[in-house]
C-alpha cells in the first residue's frame, strides 16, 4: 500500500522538485555572482557571465576569471588577490576601494576609468588599454605596464616606486613601463616609498629615478 501511495505521489513530487530547480536557476541568473563568489578561493570562472554581478566586499583569491564578463558589475571594496583576470570585460564596472594585489589584468580595457582609491600593487597590466585612466593617489608599486597604452593617464600623487631594505638587501622598483606608450601621461607628485624595519615613509620621486626604474625615457610625459 505504501508503495502504491508513493507511486501516486511521485509525479507531484517530481514536478515540485523541477519547479524548485527552475527557481534556483532563475535566482542564479538574476544574481550571477551568487554567494559563493563573495568568498572564493581557487575558483574557475573563466569566461563566466558576471554582468551586473554584486561583488561588493568579495574575496576572490587565486582564482581564474580570464575572459569573464564583469560589465556593470559592482566590485567596490572587493579583494582580488593573485587571480587571473586577463582580458576581463569591465565596461561600466565600479571599482572604488577594490584591491588587485598580484592579479593579472593584462589586456584589459580601462580607458578613461577613474581608478582613484583602488590598490594595484604588483598588478600585471601588460598590453592593457589604460589611456586616459586616473590612478591619482593609488598604490601601484610594482605594477607591470609593459606594452600598455598609458597615453594621457594620470598618476598624480600615486605611489609608483619603492626602496626596500628588508634583511639588509636593497631593492629598487618602479612601475614597469618598458614598451608602453606614455605621451601625455602625468606623474606630478608621484612618490617613491622607502621602508626601514617595517616602517614606511614616502617622498616625491624625481624624473631621473622614474625614467631609470620604469625602463622608459618617458618622452612626452609630464614628469615631476
Amino acid at each position: 500500500m505504501t508503495s502504491l501511495r508513493w507511486a501516486r505521489r511521485a509525479p507531484g513530487m517530481l514536478l515540485l522538485a523541477g519547479l524548485l530547480a527552475l527557481a534556483a536557476r532563475t535566482a542564479a541568473q538574476a544574481d550571477p555572482a551568487g554567494t559563493i563568489l563573495h568568498d572564493c578561493s581557487g575558483c574557475n570562472l573563466s569566461r563566466a557571465n558576471l554582468r551586473g554581478a554584486d561583488l561588493r566586499g568579495a574575496r576572490i583569491i587565486g582564482s581564474n576569471l580570464a575572459g569573464a564578463d564583469l560589465s556593470d558589475a559592482d566590485l567596490r571594496g572587493g579583494s582580488f588577490i593573485g587571480s587571473n583576470m586577463a582580458r576581463v570585460r569591465l565596461s561600466g564596472a565600479r571599482l572604488t576601494g577594490a584591491t588587485f594585489t598580484g592579479t593579472n589584468l593584462s589586456a584589459v580595457d580601462l580607458h578613461g576609468f577613474d581608478l582613484s582609491g583602488v590598490t594595484f600593487t604588483g598588478t600585471d597590466f601588460r598590453g592593457a588599454n589604460l589611456s586616459g585612466a586616473r590612478f591619482d593617489g593609488d598604490d601601484v608599486r610594482g605594477a607591470d605596464m609593459r606594452d600598455a597604452d598609458v597615453r594621457g593617464t594620470s598618476f598624480r600623487n600615486a605611489e609608483v616606486c619603492w626602496v626596500d631594505h628588508d634583511d639588509g638587501v636593497t631593492e629598487n622598483r618602479c612601475i614597469e613601463l618598458d614598451g608602453a606608450s606614455v605621451r601625455g601621461a602625468v606623474f606630478t607628485g608621484a612618490k617613491i616609498c622607502e621602508r626601514h624595519d617595517r616602517e614606511e615613509a614616502c617622498r616625491p620621486v624625481d624624473a631621473a629615478t622614474l625614467r631609470r626604474l620604469s625602463h622608459n625615457d618617458l618622452d612626452g610625459a609630464v614628469l615631476p
